[in-house]
């Protein structure tokens, strides 16, 4: 197997699946994984959200399929202005805040560093014409949701997206010696807090989210507007992620 990739949920590269034909061909406890004839090289494992899910997924790929290359693809949310809806970033910095929010402090993060940039090099080769843009990233246990949560983070630490499964991703793909690669597709800026109904969707690992934005919508029709901003919102960050995953060139 030439490459895996990596995800929390199958909305995050709905777009490449679906443009490659990718089709659900296994599911082993939370995790999914999806195969096509047009990429036979290629395998996509869904794992969930959260550092266990992620070690899992990341785990499984690498023991089973013994690819040359991992690449982790997902949404982030960004921490400084300049990250807007869509926006791509490879994370060459990876750091880790565990625990509580509360006792979150510039002293208690984890880092590592990964040579990312030497996988895209190798994957995109060199006239891939997507724009990205190379950054640190911070892996939290928690949707950091919320806009000063972000501010927060953007302000103490070197990096411009969160998430919540690279630096376990990083760190599993390490130990076995695979090369890999961060990439993250911006969904909520700065500026945005997040409806409550991703928080409760992300913390049950519930991928089928229209259920989640359909009661949202019920119990607060108000925010319709809201709703329908966030749907092109992802949109977008999923188109992006599609067409770099879909610039990808495996290598033996």
């Amino acid at each position: 197997m030439s490459l895996a990739i990596i995800a929390a949920f199958r909305q995050e590269v709905g777009a490449y699946l679906d443009a490659h034909r990718f089709a659900l061909t296994e599911t082993n406890d939370c995790l999914r994984i999806y195969r096509s004839d047009l990429q036979p090289e290629i395998v996509v494992v869904e794992g969930g959200v959260g550092r266990e899910k992620a070690e899992a997924a990341v785990t499984l790929a690498i023991e089973r399929y013994r690819p040359n290359h991992v690449v982790n693809a997902g949404f982030a949310g960004g921490v400084l202005d300049s990250a807007s809806v869509g926006d791509l970033f490879l994370c060459d910095r990876l750091y880790s805040l565990e625990g509580p929010a509360p006792l979150w402090h510039e002293s208690s993060a984890s880092e590592r560093s990964l040579d990312g940039l030497d996988a895209s090099s190798v994957l995109l080769g060199d006239e891939h014409g997507i724009d990205y843009t190379v950054c640190g990233c911070m892996t939290v246990p928690a949707l950091a949701s919320g806009a000063n949560m972000k501010t927060w983070i953007g302000a103490n630490f070197p990096v411009q997206v969160i998430d919540m499964e690279s630096f376990w991703v990083s760190q599993v793909a390490a130990s076995h010696r695979v090369p890999h690669l961060i990439v993250r597709s911006v969904l909520d800026p700065l500026d945005q807090t997040l409806p409550d109904f991703v928080g409760k969707a992300v913390d049950h690992d519930d991928s089928r989210s229209w259920r989640a934005a359909l009661a949202y919508l019920i119990s607060k029709p108000a925010h319709t507007p809201q709703l329908v901003s966030l749907a092109l919102q992802t949109r977008r960050a999923r188109a992006s992620l599609g067409r770099f995953l879909g610039a990808l060139k495996p290598v033996s």
